[in-house]
């Protein structure tokens, strides 16, 4: 690495950014080339640790289940459905889904699987963002979507989706929704269709200026009184890191406050994933909506 100027300098391989923002430094063609070259398994997204799974997808799951208790609190006190996310139903309008909450674990994290009975399911759609070989889709969104859209720009990746067996209930009752090999920096997600839009160590990926920009187009996306969910890792201190490993960066807690509060998002409710190994960074989840 040369410094060019004070504010600026070029890496070795002749990539310009700017030294006060580790952000400027994030290249889509070196982190697709990283991700590239990642197994399609579970152990390959989660960096070679795949033990953290099944308490991540707990969390995740209780972490929704207290943001419907919360939200259904606030629709008994308002005495209307004024303020409830678009995925919580009431009595009237069920969604149904040929499922059950049996579980196991699989290859590809913790699969719902089909039942005789149905249930009801508090989301109608749901995108699972940066979706990788879709271990969360199985292990969480199947369990309070009815129809999930996959978001993830490689492709390999994807087809444990559209062709694994794991999979084969959701395809079956045609609940995976539409599969899209792209970035979020260039996903515009249609308007008025998901009460939720979960990301999942995948906006690290972004840029401050990219990520703002998309959870505006994010925000357009959902149903009225939808959802954002945000789970990322959160760095010490008031600085952000960058990763020439995958070319990502890791924001600090007021980083990512403020990358909301520009995306004109409010913070419902903010927790920190709890049970994972020591000597990882800090994990925390987010549940957003427009102001």
């Amino acid at each position: 690495m040369r410094c060019d100027d004070a504010l600026g300098a070029i890496d070795s391989n002749g990539f310009n950014f700017d030294l006060a923002r580790p952000d400027s430094r994030i290249s889509h063609q070196a982190g697709t080339q990283y991700w590239s070259s990642q197994p399609a398994s579970v152990s390959g997204m989660l960096g070679g640790i795949p033990q953290v799974s099944k308490v991540d997808l707990q969390g995740s799951k209780n972490f929704f289940a207290k943001m419907q208790r919360r939200t259904a609190l606030g629709k008994r006190r308002r005495g209307s459905d004024e303020g409830i996310p678009s995925g919580i139903k009431s009595n009237d309008t069920p969604q149904k889904a040929g499922v059950t909450n049996g579980e196991k674990n699989g290859e590809a994290g913790e699969e719902t699987k089909n039942g005789e009975s149905s249930r009801t399911l508090p989301i109608e759609r749901a995108a699972d963002c940066g979706a990788g070989i879709g271990r969360v889709t199985l292990g969480f969104l199947s369990t309070i979507a009815t129809t999930i859209d996959i978001v993830e720009p490689i492709a390999k990746f994807t087809e444990e989706i559209s062709t694994g067996e794991p999979f084969a209930f959701l395809r079956a009752e045609n609940r995976v929704g539409t599969i899209q090999n792209k970035g979020l920096e260039s996903w515009n997600p249609k308007s008025n269709t998901y009460g939720l839009i979960w990301h999942q160590w995948c906006l690290g990926q972004l840029t401050d200026t990219e990520l703002i920009a998309y959870l505006k187009r994010a925000k357009r996306g959902l149903k009225e009184d939808g959802w954002i969910g945000v789970k990322e890792n959160v760095i010490g201190g008031e600085f952000d890191d960058f990763d020439a490993t995958d070319s990502t960066v890791t924001r600090c807690l007021k980083s990512w406050r403020q990358m909301f509060a520009e995306a004109g998002l409010k913070m419902e409710m903010e927790e920190v994933q709890k049970g994972f190994p020591r000597g990882l960074f800090a994990v925390r989840m987010w549940a957003l909506r427009p102001v």
